[in-house]
């Protein structure tokens, strides 16, 4: 059965969650994440989308939801449960409330049960990434260019933008500056790479590092990220990668990033 929830049940039943190797919720594990996942969420129907799943009046399942209507889009913030059931009434209730949204699932990778449930429903997945988490910045000089995002690079940075398969693309991105710091690599005027990263945040992220192959191996994504680092100031910093790409794990860790390996997610895309 689905019923809202309670702020005091939820905060209840997702402390119980803390720590689970096979089911904490990767969105969920900051005071910060709590509350702009959660606790938010919970606040603004409008924008949200909060339940439970629950037998009679025990709770067994919490999921929350960005809701974008007008772009037809679902994000699952989070989702907790332990059991296979709570999962299935999860999936048939966005399929009926929601019929032709695309949603993303961020989940726990050592969650089956979220994870099979996602398969049964057709979803795709992208490879398993891990939490980095800036520990002790390295330090870092270059004389390469990176300057702040400005207007008169504007087409050179959706020239290219990644955008396939990204909720954050190059115009939203440029849509929202009190959200992100946009910074680009340049070759004379030529824009080469950029760093998209969060600034609204206690712990901020970069969303997408990029450098044209061309340009690779030349050290523009180091300077990229010391700029972003220099940027965010006394906030934390972390970031996700695959797990599989090498060159990316090898960036991170000489700027001084670290693994939590309690942080693991991973991303599932479905058509409902």
């Amino acid at each position: 059965m689905i019923q809202t929830v309670t702020v005091e049940e939820a905060v209840r039943f997702a402390s119980d969650f803390t720590g689970d190797r096979m089911y904490a919720d990767p969105m969920l594990q900051s005071a910060e994440q709590l509350e702009k996942n959660l606790l938010h969420a919970i606040a603004d129907p409008q924008h949200y989308c909060v339940f439970g799943i629950y037998d009679e009046q025990m709770l067994l399942g919490l999921f929350s939801f960005l809701v974008v209507k007008e772009e037809s889009y679902l994000e699952m913030l989070v989702g907790l449960s332990r059991l296979e059931e709570a999962y299935s009434e999860m999936m048939d209730y966005l399929k009926s409330r929601f019929p032709g949204f695309s949603v993303d699932f961020v989940y726990n990778p050592a969650n089956r049960l979220i994870e099979n449930c996602l398969r049964i429903s057709g979803a795709s997945f992208e490879p398993e990434q891990c939490k980095l988490i800036l520990k002790k910045p390295s330090a870092f000089s270059s004389e390469l260019s990176v300057v702040p995002y400005s207007e008169i690079y504007r087409a050179g940075y959706l020239a290219i933008h990644d955008d396939v398969g990204r909720y954050w693309i190059a115009e939203k991105v440029l849509a929202v500056p009190d959200r992100f710091h946009v910074f680009l690599a340049l070759d004379g005027s030529h824009v080469v790479g950029y760093i998209d990263v969060t600034c609204c945040f206690e712990e901020n992220e970069p969303y997408d590092l990029f450098v044209c192959e061309a340009y690779r191996r030349r050290g523009y994504a180091r300077a990229l990220l010391a700029k972003a680092i220099e940027a965010n100031g006394e906030k934390k910093l972390s970031v996700l990668v695959d797990r599989d790409d090498a060159a990316a794990l090898g960036v991170y860790a000489s700027m001084g990033f670290e693994e939590d390996p309690s942080a693991r997610s991973r991303t599932a895309h479905l058509k409902l």
